[in-house]
């Protein structure tokens, strides 16, 4: 089942997860670099490698800060979270899935 965050459009509040193994345990994430990745509905990358905070190491604990543009389009969008570990393996979370994000049209006053 696909983890899902939704937002309005021109949101910046950061996207917090916990990240957790195909079994659904926790992730130590010390010494490891996270980058954001996320695509349209048609394929085309919207964020590209773009750097996730690590907030909690020993529990998994990530924040990503939207950058600008990151949430101006509306739709449907999938998500993935790059794990490279201390000694070079790539981890991508979630690992049976895509984080969905929706992007809801912003009502301007």
């Amino acid at each position: 089942m696909a983890i899902v965050h939704i937002l309005k459009q021109g949101m910046t509040d950061p996207l917090q997860l916990t990240l957790k193994d195909k079994h659904g345990n926790t992730v130590n994430l010390t010494g490891s670099t996270l980058t954001f990745n996320m695509q349209d509905a048609e394929g085309n990358q919207v964020v590209t490698a773009q750097s996730v905070d690590v907030t909690g190491a020993a529990v998994g604990e990530v924040e990503y800060a939207w950058g600008a543009g990151d949430t101006d389009e509306v739709g449907e969008f999938e998500a993935e979270i790059h794990e490279v570990t201390s000694g070079s393996k790539l981890v991508i979370y979630p690992q049976e899935d895509y984080l969905l994000v929706v992007i809801l049209e912003d009502r301007k006053a």
